[in-house]
Order: C-alpha cells, then sequence, then structure tokens
C-alpha cells in the first residue's frame, strides 16, 4: 500500500501544464500493454486444456458440465425474472417453455437440463430484445474516451465508463498514478452521428485530488471526474452510469448467452462490438482457480480498448477489458497479423494479431474495493458511490420491483420545473436536495453530489427522468451499507482524500447469497439451556415455511447475526425473527451510533420478499421484527455494526402503521404501550444482568388488510425468554392489535387510532398462527392476577396493558 497526495491540482476543471516528466511517451505506454497482453497469454496457455474441454462439452450440447449448475441457474433466474417483468399485464412469451418457467417462484438447480439451458437462455435473450437496443444506447453515453493531455494536445490512453455520479473506472495500467490521472481528462460524445447534426465532444478533466483508487493485480483504477466541463454547460450526471453488480447470475457459458463491448479501440469514434461474441473460459469452481480474477471472451477489440465495459445481453457490466490475447507460435513468439514473428523495437503494436480477450471481472473488482485500506471517509464515499445502482432504463437489477411501484399507486413522479436541475429522494416522507431552486450549491460541488449519492431509499433503482423543459432532471438514488469484513488486499494505491460535508447515512453492503453462509443464526443455547426455534405445525393454514438451504439441519432457517428467521413462503413475510440478546457484550450500539436502511437478501428469491415499493406512499413503515437494538451486539464494535445492518434486510420487515413502528417516544396518536413495552423488556433484562431471547412475528390471518397483492398482518406478537435458575427458562407472551382500527377501512388506507397491546398465554398464542410453540407454552410465567386490580378476566383475551405496571412476570 502507498500512499501519495496530489499537489496543486487546481479546481473547477482548471489546470496547470503538468510537469514535463510525467508525460509518458506512446513507446513506453506500449510497453505498459504489451505486459498486460504477456500474462493474459501465459493464462490462455494455461487454460488450453480446460477452455478446449470446455468447448467440446457445449457442442455436445453438455451445459451442466461445462459450467457449474449454481451458476446456470442463477444466470436462468436472472433472465426469467426480466421476462417476468416484461410479461406481466403484457403478450407473454411465445414459448411454452418460457412461460412455465417464469410461473414458478424459482428455477434450481435440480430443475435444469442441458435442453432446457438451451432453449431457455435463447427464448428468454430474444424475448427481452425490444430493449435491447434502447438499453444499449444508455449504455453507450456512460463511455468515454480517456485522453492525457501532451505538449501536442490530447493524446488518446484508453477507454472509461462512469459507475457512478461522477465516478470512472478504467484500467489501472491506463491510470497508473494519481499524477498521471490530473493529467487527463474524460471525452464524452465523441462519436459519429450521421443523422443528425456532428456531436460536441465534451471533456471532464478528472479529479483525482477528490478520489482516486488504483489496484495492479486486478487492473482497476477508480478517479472522480469534475462535476461539469470548464464552461458548465454539462453536467457529468447527465450521463448515467453503469452500476457494479457482484452477484452471480449475469453470464454463462451457455453459447447463447452473449456479451457486447464498447469502446474506443485505437482512439477511434465510440464502437460497439455486439452479440457474436462468446465467453469461452472464467473460474466456475475450485478447480478454476487458475483463471483468478479474469474471463476469457471472443471479440473485436485494440489498442486504446483498455477499460471498456464488457455488457451482457440485458446491458449489466460482466467484465472490465484489460488486454488481448496475442497469438503465439509453437516458439513463443508473438505473432504479426501476416503470421510472422512479430517484432517489439521495430513493429507497430497495432500489427499484433490477436486470438481472444481478457477481461477482469466485476465480482473481483468488487472483492479488492470492499477490502481496500482507506480512510474512513474514503470508504464511506467509496462504497456509497459504488452502492449507485443505474439510472433509467439500464435499471436491470431491480426491475420488478420498479414494475409493482408503477402498478401499486398509479401516479406519476413529479419533473423539475422551470428548468430546474434539483436530486430529489424520498425516505420517510422527506425530500432533501442537494442543490438550491435556483441551481447554485448548499455545499461544496462534490460534497452535495456524495451526499445525494449516500441519500434516498432502499430497493428502489436509480432513474434519470427528463423533465417538461429542456436541461431538467430528477434524480433518485438509494442508499446502501457497507459493512467491511476480511482481509486486506495488496497494492492498492491511493491519494488523499478531502474531507467533505456528508450527511448521516449508512453504506450497503454489496453482499451475494455466498457472503452470508457465515451467519450463526439464532444460538439455541444461549441461556444455558436449549431453547430451540419453533417448528411448523403438520397442516399450516397460512402458507408454510419457505425452504432456505434443503441440505441443512433446519431447512427453513435463514440465519444472521444473533438471530434467525422463518419465513412464510406465501406471505412473503416472516413467521418469525428470534433473536439472541447480551446486554454485557462489551459492545452494545444504541439507535443513534449506527444509522442504516434496507436491502433484499441474496439467498431469497426478490419475489419471495416484500420490498421497498409497499412502503411508498401510504402510512406503512418498515417494522423491525428483530429490533436493532437487540441484535446490536459483540466483542467489538465491527461484529456490533454487523449485527445491527442485518436487522436490515427485509424478511426481518412486516408492513406496520407509521405511528405504531415509531414508537419510542409518545406520539399523543393513540399510540402508548408497544415501544415502550420493548424498552421496558430490554430494561429489565439489563437491569438484572440477564441474557435474553426474544421471538416475533405476525399473526397471520384470512381477514388480514389487503395492500395491493399482499395482504397486511393485523396483529403481532412478541414472547420473550429469560433465565429464572441455573437451568430453567422462563416466557411471558404479549399481542399488539390493530384489528378495529382497520377492519372497515378501504384498501391501503389507515387512520391514527388506539392500538392495544395485551399479554397473553403463550397457549393462546400457539393457537392463532402455523408455528408450533407448545415448547414454549411449558415455560408461561403468565398466571391468572390474584388481585382485582385487572380490567378484563383471565381467559383467551388476557390481560390489556394500559400501563407497564400491569405487565405479568
Amino acid at each position: 500500500m502507498t500512499i501519495a497526495e496530489t499537489r496543486g491540482a487546481p479546481q473547477n476543471g482548471k489546470r496547470e501544464s503538468a510537469p514535463q516528466e510525467q508525460h509518458v511517451t506512446e513507446r513506453e505506454f506500449e510497453r505498459i500493454l504489451l505486459e498486460r497482453a504477456r500474462g493474459a497469454m501465459d493464462r490462455w496457455s494455461a487454460r488450453t486444456g480446460a477452455r478446449e474441454e470446455r468447448a467440446r462439452l457445449i457442442a455436445n450440447g453438455e451445459l451442466l458440465q461445462a459450467d457449474s449448475p449454481d451458476r446456470l441457474a442463477a444466470r436462468l433466474n436472472r433472465l426469467l425474472g426480466e421476462v417476468r417483468r416484461k410479461s406481466r399485464d403484457r403478450r407473454p412469451p411465445g414459448n411454452r417453455t418460457l412461460v412455465e418457467l417464469i410461473n414458478r417462484s424459482a428455477v434450481t438447480q435440480h430443475d435444469l437440463s442441458n435442453e432446457l439451458l438451451k432453449e431457455a437462455v435463447l427464448e428468454a435473450r430474444d424475448f427481452l430484445s425490444v430493449e435491447f437496443l434502447e438499453r444499449g444506447l444508455a449504455a453507450a453515453r456512460c463511455v468515454g474516451r480517456i485522453a492525457v493531455r501532451a505538449p501536442s494536445g490530447f493524446r488518446p490512453r484508453g477507454t472509461g465508463f462512469l459507475v457512478g455520479p461522477g465516478l470512472l473506472l478504467t484500467n489501472e495500467h491506463v491510470l497508473t498514478s494519481a499524477e498521471l490521472a490530473s493529467q487527463c481528462v474524460l471525452e464524452m460524445d465523441y462519436e459519429q452521428n450521421t443523422f443528425g447534426k456532428p456531436k460536441l465532444i465534451r471533456r471532464f478533466a478528472l479529479d483525482p485530488r477528490a478520489f482516486f483508487l488504483n489496484d495492479k493485480p486486478t487492473d482497476f483504477a477508480l478517479v472522480m471526474v469534475q462535476p461539469a466541463t470548464q464552461d458548465g454547460a454539462i453536467r457529468i450526471e447527465e450521463y448515467g452510469w453503469l452500476p457494479l453488480d457482484g452477484q452471480q447470475g449475469k453470464i454463462s457459458l451457455v453459447p447463447d448467452d452473449l456479451i457486447n463491448i464498447i469502446q474506443h479501440p485505437l482512439g477511434r469514434e465510440k464502437e460497439v462490438v455486439i452479440r457474436n461474441n462468446r465467453v469461452l473460459d472464467l473460474r466456475t469452481g475450485p478447480n478454476d482457480e487458475a483463471m483468478g480474477p479474469f474471463i476469457h471472451y471472443e471479440a473485436d477489440t485494440e489498442k486504446g480498448s483498455s477499460g471498456s465495459p464488457v455488457l451482457n445481453d440485458q446491458w449489466e457490466v460482466v467484465a472490465l477489458h484489460h488486454s488481448g490475447v496475442p497469438r503465439r507460435d509453437d516458439e513463443g513468439r508473438i505473432l504479426n497479423k501476416r503470421g510472422a514473428a512479430w517484432k517489439e523495437d521495430t513493429d507497430p503494436f497495432e500489427e499484433i494479431a490477436w486470438i481472444g480477450n481478457e477481461g477482469v471481472r466485476v465480482s473481483s473488482i468488487i472483492a479488492v474495493i470492499e477490502k481496500a485500506d482507506v480512510g474512513r471517509a474514503e470508504r464511506k464515499l467509496l462504497d456509497r458511490l459504488l452502492s449507485a445502482q443505474s439510472p433509467g432504463v439500464l435499471a436491470i437489477q431491480s426491475v420488478e420491483e420498479e414494475d409493482r411501484a408503477v402498478r401499486g399507486d398509479g401516479r406519476s413522479r413529479p419533473s423539475a420545473t422551470n428548468g430546474e436541475r434539483r436530486s430529489s429522494f424520498e425516505g420517510n416522507g422527506q425530500s432533501r436536495s442537494g442543490v438550491s431552486r435556483n441551481g447554485s450549491s448548499s455545499g461544496s460541488v462534490v460534497g452535495s453530489r456524495l451526499s445525494e449519492m449516500g441519500s434516498g431509499t432502499a430497493g428502489r433503482s436509480h432513474r434519470m427522468t427528463a423533465a417538461p423543459e429542456e436541461g431538467s432532471f430528477v434524480y433518485e438514488i438509494p442508499i446502501r451499507v457497507t459493512v467491511q469484513i476480511g482481509d486486506r488486499p495488496h497494492s492498492i494505491e491511493r491519494v488523499r482524500f478531502e474531507d467533505r460535508t456528508e450527511r448521516e447515512a449508512g453504506l450497503f453492503e454489496r453482499l451475494t447469497a455466498d457472503d452470508l453462509a457465515d451467519r450463526p443464526g439464532f444460538d439455541e443455547r444461549f441461556l444455558g439451556a436449549q431453547l430451540a426455534l419453533p417448528r411448523m405445525k403438520a397442516r399450516p393454514r397460512f402458507g408454510g415455511a419457505l425452504v432456505i438451504d434443503e441440505s441443512a439441519e433446519n431447512p427453513f432457517e435463514l440465519k444472521y447475526h444473533h438471530f434467525s428467521i422463518i419465513m412464510n413462503e406465501e406471505r412473503r413475510m416472516a413467521y418469525v425473527s428470534a433473536v439472541n440478546i447480551d446486554f454485557d457484550a462489551p459492545v452494545n450500539l444504541g439507535r443513534k451510533q449506527s444509522s442504516v436502511d434496507w436491502r433484499l437478501d441474496p439467498r431469497l428469491p426478490s419475489h419471495a420478499q416484500i420490498d421497498n415499493s409497499y412502503y411508498r406512499n401510504n402510512d406503512y413503515d418498515r417494522g423491525h421484527l428483530t429490533r436493532r437494538d437487540d441484535a446490536a451486539w459483540g466483542e467489538t464494535t465491527r461484529e456490533a455494526r454487523a449485527a445491527n445492518d442485518d436487522t436490515f434486510f427485509y424478511p426481518n420487515a412486516a408492513p406496520q402503521h407509521v405511528d405504531f413502528n415509531q414508537s419510542d417516544a409518545f406520539t399523543g396518536k393513540g399510540l402508548r404501550l408497544w415501544g415502550d413495552l420493548e424498552n421496558h423488556v430490554a430494561e429489565q433484562g439489563a437491569k438484572d444482568g440477564a441474557r435474553l431471547c426474544v421471538l416475533n412475528g405476525p399473526i397471520f390471518s384470512d381477514d388480514d388488510k389487503p395492500l395491493r397483492d399482499i395482504l397486511v398482518p393485523k396483529r403481532f406478537f412478541k414472547i420473550v425468554v429469560f433465565k429464572v435458575g441455573r437451568r430453567e427458562l422462563g416466557a411471558v407472551g404479549f399481542v399488539l392489535s390493530q384489528e378495529t382500527l382497520v377492519r372497515n377501512l378501504p384498501e391501503e388506507r389507515f387512520e391514527v387510532g388506539e392500538f392495544v397491546v395485551r399479554q397473553k398465554a403463550i397457549s393462546t398464542i400457539n393457537k392463532l398462527g402455523d408455528l408450533d410453540l407448545s415448547p414454549l407454552v411449558q415455560l408461561d410465567r403468565f398466571r391468572a392476577p390474584d388481585g382485582g386490580g385487572v380490567r378484563e378476566s383471565f381467559d383467551d383475551d388476557g390481560v390489556r396493558l394500559d400501563s407497564l405496571k400491569d405487565v405479568l412476570l
């Protein structure tokens, strides 16, 4: 790790003359390119046997042997999600196999066959081709040419593309240092336009002083771009961006799963090679470790293509192109296009004959970025920038959520008017902006941009919407939270990051299902005696449990840090969320010490979870089942923060009225006790120096409140389990009901009224749902009161709690 500072880098897009010694000659740059090409050539040669075997399997139609089944299932499910979105309320696919597949909840690797894969991938790809060109044009806008200032003007050096508002990704060998980056510009709109006026090249100065990070082993560089051209005519955000998504499922070795590359070969105008390009080799399992972070593929590229995005047919970034693979003879000599030996000292670099291409996989780049040894402010910035999903038609990852949101409220979003360019963020009913109405910045330009990237609502795609008047846009940007876990990588160079004024917001980690495999879940021996997660009753009435892992001891358990969830497959919510609470842990994070937002769990299909679209434009809030305060403890701050952040996965939420959920302070709107009861239980546990286990969940019924295509539970239960002896456990149960409040209201409406909390016998709670709570019934400490101070009889209704003094422990 080396640290360098860029000194004297001018602001606002203006640059001083670069020192002469920083200029890299064309020949020196070609030596760098040749070094990368030789490395690619060595990896290509080492993989010849594996690549040829894969080609043979593919030619014989043995796709499941050529690629790993879990990767193929992930790819097919990603494609089917797109088909499902496009065909919802519209014309279904004509292919029967595709229709059958999109009507399933998800395809598992056990469902796959070679014939099914080939047919499904081809049909899904062709079904999506209506949007192919539109998405391609949007993707192309994000790509530009990187040029370096030279005594004679600007000299092309490579290609780069935006991965967030104002954040450029290219190769390390294109931007080897912050000093070099400070001499470079990003040229946008350098392309032919035969059918209209010639396009003007828009030059944006690179700003490594604001942010710069590169890594030689994975050959990537990230650098901030100045927010506007020197004359202020064009802002960089107007070009959109291509997000980096580390999840599986973006590409496969299936022959009809093709890639596209947008590039500036030899520094020419922007070009694209589409579709007739196949992936030839990539790491699919432990036997492919020799591939490292790289991927091999067919495509026509040349010098200058370095830093181009390699995209699938949905225009998602699969890899960062970094080198061609030279053709060589039996003696290992690089060949020219005429088949003769290429001579490094005399022959032009452009004469090299290429046999293939090599790129760096997105997942590998993200892995390095997430573990980068950077300062706290840099980490915050980096994770916010890389959490950005793409705007407009490029919003692929959350298309199903977007479609549901549009159909759900039926209302169009307001757009900016009167030439106003503003950033609008919707979160908790508030609107925030980093730019004032007159267009002036409310803070530093970079600072406001970075704050905008960290604001908004999770689970929603970014959108860049053209307003009625030209030049006006509305940006909607979500928020994510990042937890840095693991070892630090090597060879990362960074420069000083300038302090910026930032809004308080969390950062989402880019996780895959594999990243969550280490979650230990609910500890059944946490209290010193066995306390198992509830099992399902033999005949569930409200949907049945969702299978998480068929090979696990409990196939229904969804594990997190300090808590576990059992999901209702039909209702798409948790049956129960069970948490271990340790009041004596070295670190306990309070609510105000860690502010984050919500996200989908990558281990579950998106359609199996209630996402953010169900909480928009109504009075429903995302109510925690396991409270963040209860889970956010650990031996270290990192462990406590990781557990805190785990409570913000959507499986741990249920729609609750905003006054019910926001119950820490008395609202004066009829709600008085639920939040206070939670705090009372926690305080009692802390006072006794105890550990607690708490089980929270909805009480489903057939007449629950409709909300679009789901049913909102009217009641929730809480069971607190505590230690009363050395090996003896006790438990108490509570139920909150808003049934009277919402019974006669039209769909999606709430009116503020009275919430009722009752302490109930656990045996009564056991009768109400699909969970078998009989082991907890034996632990119940709730007994019939002896005195006359209780206003209700001791029956299935339990005791109504009007104050904390009414709680019977």
